[in-house]
């Protein structure tokens, strides 16, 4: 009968383990003449230890998914399988989305142009283990354009206030009007006139320009 007590090292790695013993017995030459062995297993569990968040950028545009995947390492600093709770933040620590995730797997957060530039967080939680990542939203100017009969809407798709002028071309002949602080997600509404006619009605930002086509306008 053996009645003894070990130490497990803390690193040890998860999995079973076999804990075997043997008695034998010697003649004076030193050849074992009886023998007796008997063997049991032993687990030993996985703890989790640690959490990291590997990102694909740290720095990205609101038009641009965001992936990122959670690690998690055992005691033995080997990847773990958890389901980790995850939160995303703002830059005004507002929460933006909120799920659980498998660790290993490559999730994705899907922003919009809209979305506020900025430090960004992703806070990971397993029991007590918490790891937190930062990511960059960087300002993004955009508007599109709608016409439709004489009037020509403006409306601001970016993230940030939009404070520049835009080129109006109506018919070849182009106006330049400056547009002052329009709010993100807020338009600006314009009346084209000119003589009566039909024109094609081109507006554009100084770098891209589009076509609206072609519409019916009288005035001056």
């Amino acid at each position: 009968t053996f009645d003894f007590n070990f130490i497990v090292p803390e690193n040890a790695p998860s999995g079973a383990y076999d804990v075997k013993a043997r008695a034998y017995e010697k003649d004076a030459t030193g050849i074992v003449i009886n023998e007796g062995s008997a063997s049991n297993s032993m687990k030993i569990l996985q703890i989790n230890k640690k959490i990291g968040i590997a990102i694909t950028t740290e720095t990205t545009l609101p038009t641009e998914d965001m992936d990122y995947s959670i690690v998690v390492y055992d005691q033995a600093s080997e990847q773990a399988d958890a389901d980790v709770s995850i939160v995303i933040y703002t830059p005004d620590k507002e929460e933006f989305k909120k799920e659980i995730v498998r660790s290993g797997e490559t999730s994705t957060i899907e922003l919009k142009p809209a979305s506020p530039p900025g430090h960004w967080s992703i806070q990971a939680t397993l029991g007590e283990l918490k790891e937190t990542r930062e990511f960059f939203v960087e300002e993004f100017e955009d508007l599109t354009f709608n016409l439709e009969n004489e009037t020509l809407t403006i409306t601001n798709t970016g993230n940030v206030p939009y404070t520049n002028p835009v080129e109006i071309t109506i018919g070849g002949i182009t106006e330049v009007k400056q547009v002052n602080g329009l709010p993100v997600g807020e338009s600006k509404r314009f009346r084209l006139v000119a003589p009566d006619g039909e024109y094609e009605i081109m507006v554009g930002d100084g770098l891209n320009k589009n076509e609206l086509g072609t519409t019916f306008l009288t005035g001056k």
